[in-house]
Parts: structure tokens; C-alpha cells; sequence
């Protein structure tokens, strides 16, 4: 499992400025470190960065099942924890 704490524009730009131009693969390596950490908002965040910015990478499908998966998986383990609270 992969952890990353740092807010997706702070990462984008911290690589930017090493000169390092992120790819949509790094971008969803990215999103899945955010899905791994239930951090949607930040997942679903770098998305919508990706789609609206001025950015050379545009999402993939792997983009967009990766959060779809997060999503579903949360749901699955909420309802599953919601059927043992009596």
C-alpha cells in the first residue's frame, strides 16, 4: 500500500518545479495513493484538476475506474459495518 499526505497541487507543483512533467500515469498513481488513503475529495480533486486545467495530460479510463473503485469499495464497507450496529 502507498501513502501520500501532501495535497495534490503541492505534489503536481513540487515536481513541476524540479523540472519533473508529471504524466497521466503519475498523475494516477497520484489519484490511487488518495483512493488507498480514502482521501476521495483530493482523488476526485486531482480529476477534475486534470479535466479543466490547461494540462497536457488528460485523465485515462484507469483515471476514472480507479475513483469509481474507491468509491464503490466505501460503500460496500459502510453498508457491511452499518449491518453489525444493532
Amino acid at each position: 500500500m502507498f501513502f501520500i499526505h501532501w495535497s495534490d497541487d503541492v505534489q503536481v507543483k513540487t515536481m513541476e518545479s524540479d523540472g519533473v512533467d508529471p504524466d497521466t500515469k503519475t498523475y494516477n498513481a497520484i489519484i490511487e495513493g488518495f483512493c488507498s488513503n480514502l482521501e476521495l475529495d483530493k482523488a476526485e480533486a486531482l480529476l477534475e484538476r486534470m479535466l479543466t486545467c490547461d494540462n497536457k495530460q488528460k485523465p485515462s479510463t484507469v483515471s476514472f475506474n480507479t475513483i469509481l473503485k474507491a468509491c464503490g469499495e466505501l460503500v460496500c464497507d459502510e453498508a457491511y459495518l452499518a449491518q453489525g450496529i444493532d
